[in-house]
């Protein structure tokens, strides 16, 4: 089976059998070059990054002879059910299910990258799950609950979204005060979130508790 499409950048793609081919596109991915074509392969309930070099300088299998491994690296979250997929606004109708929202872990090298930027509640589970962790790109999405309804943005709290807020007492940054985690960065950021500005007391706060935001073009190692 073999579907043809046009990416952004105009190149010809591929899907045969679940992988999604670039060919004749040069592309480097968090630092790696991996030459002239890239394999994306759709896996069960995620998409994950997969490459390996050949002689020829072409993908040729789906591990990475840089050591890049996702295994079974998912990771249940706690989140909440689609919004096709709704039936009423009880926490209970609105809560997924295991599978429903989930996170990544990527290893290599002895070292672990967990990117998680949807996230309801950082369970007990979940925490053990992060700690130990190289790196860790979270949900960031609001600082306060209800930012965007104060702001006039929005009806709706982080909360009915299926996201926690960065602040407050059940906030991400109280949630891993005790997780042990050598670098932990914000991602998934919405325009009404604070963080974004530089030199703001929000965005100080997350200094003082070891946090980054990410921004365009960052390039994260551990």
């Amino acid at each position: 089976m073999r579907r043809e499409a046009q990416d952004a950048g105009g190149g010809d793609l591929e899907a045969v059998h679940g992988s999604l081919w670039n060919e004749g596109a040069r592309r480097d991915h968090a630092g790696l070059d991996i030459g002239e074509i890239e394999c994306i392969q759709l896996r069960p309930k995620y998409v994950a990054l997969e490459t390996q070099r050949g002689q020829n300088g072409l993908l040729v299998g789906p591990r990475s002879c840089l050591g890049l491994d996702v295994g079974e690296g998912e990771i249940d979250v706690l989140g909440k059910v689609a919004l096709y997929l709704e039936t009423g606004s009880s926490p209970d109708a609105l809560t997924g299910k295991p599978g429903d929202t989930v996170g990544l872990e990527v290893r290599s090298r002895g070292q672990r990258l967990v990117y998680i930027p949807g996230c309801a509640q950082v369970t007990e589970g979940l925490k053990r799950r992060l700690a130990g962790a190289s790196v860790v790109l979270f949900d960031g999405t609001l600082w306060q609950d209800d930012e965007m309804i104060r702001l006039g943005l929005g009806p709706k709290t982080g909360q009915r979204m299926g996201h926690m807020s960065v602040s407050g007492p059940n906030g991400t940054i109280a949630a891993f005060r005790d997780i042990p985690v050598k670098r932990k960065i914000l991602v998934h950021i919405n325009n009404s979130n604070p963080i974004l500005i530089e030199g703001s007391d929000e965005r100080g706060v997350l200094a003082k508790h070891g946090w980054e935001v990410a921004y365009d073009g960052m390039e994260v190692s551990p």
